[in-house]
């Protein structure tokens, strides 16, 4: 059951009903939501969050300056819309300013879903969930960008009050501590024990009261090599985090462009390469395979070269 997927099926009435919400919604989001949060809201590009992600990790990566010295951290968010709260939901969009009967509006549509379960062809009783937005809800990604913004507040609050620096990728350059898309999210720390204590305190804040689950197993951190022990130390031993030597991949690009290119573009080969192996299972014609390559295959190398 660790993997369970509750399938959502949503009547035509419900699904115009929460598409009018959304509508109502979307126009407002702009208002409320981080700057650092890209997905969903409009104006904002996932190409955005790329670049300073990018030039961030370059810094760590390059600079051999003290100020430059820090981690960028990738959290692993486990079911991430499975575990939203309803009750912290509803604080967060009080908090922003909407008001009561738009609230409650909303949690109605969240908590009137239903669940069966079919074993052996054979269906259970009805229950109820008491947490957890669904997925293929029009609602579902707007509401958790609320949720999530109540881990972007905290610390933005945190900077403003000089407990969290963050990293800059110039000298003049405004200080980022963190990126957000839906749940994909990177933190950046200063090279200072005290941050990563801080860091740990606000996701445990966040978790308890959001519901959301860190998996710090599968949460890596990549340090700048003049970081100090001390550092280090608390980025394995508080923070619990995997150091690593390559930040990976972030939003679908390689976040570090070493001097091999093709280790660090390999994947998009790969990727295209998958794609093609499927032909012969498929049974294209020459114009289906010309459609494919122009709409799939060619559009995978385009949008890493577009970031």
């Amino acid at each position: 059951m660790k993997h369970f997927r509750p399938i959502s099926l949503c009547i035509v009435i419900y699904n115009t009903v929460s598409k009018v919400l959304v509508n109502r919604l979307k126009s407002t989001l702009s208002s409320c939501i981080s700057a650092s949060q890209a997905v969903f809201i409009s104006g904002r590009n996932i190409t955005d969050n790329i670049l300073i992600a990018h030039e961030l990790v370059h810094t760590l990566h390059s600079s051999g300056t003290l100020s430059s010295q820090g981690a960028a951290v990738k959290l692993d968010m486990e079911k991430a819309f499975d575990r939203v709260e309803w009750s912290f939901l509803r604080d967060v969009m009080l908090r922003m300013g909407f008001a009561r009967e738009w609230v409650n509006l909303i949690l109605r549509c969240v908590s009137s879903v239903s669940f069966l379960v079919r074993v052996n062809g054979t269906l259970s009783e009805e229950f109820f969930p008491t947490r957890g937005i669904r997925q293929g809800d029009p609602l579902s990604p707007f509401l958790f960008l609320i949720c999530s913004q109540g881990l972007s507040a905290a610390l933005e609050t945190e900077q403003r009050e000089g407990r969290l620096s963050g990293l800059s990728a110039s000298r003049l350059g405004p200080r980022v501590t963190h990126l957000l898309f839906a749940d994909d999210s990177m933190v950046f720390l200063c090279n200072e024990p005290e941050e990563v204590a801080r860091l740990r305190y606000i996701l445990s804040q966040y978790t308890s009261s959001s519901g959301q689950t860190v998996n710090f197993d599968k949460s890596t951190a990549f340090c700048s090599q003049k970081c100090s022990t001390d550092f280090l130390h608390a980025m394995r031993s508080t923070l619990g985090v995997r150091l690593v030597d390559d930040p990976g991949i972030y939003l679908g690009v390689p976040l570090l462009i070493k001097r091999n290119r093709t280790a660090s573009l390999g994947f998009v080969r790969d990727k295209v390469q998958s794609r093609m192996s499927k032909w012969d299972s498929s049974f294209l014609s020459y114009s289906g395979r010309e459609i494919l390559i122009k709409s799939v295959a060619q559009a995978m190398p385009q949008y890493v070269m577009s970031c």
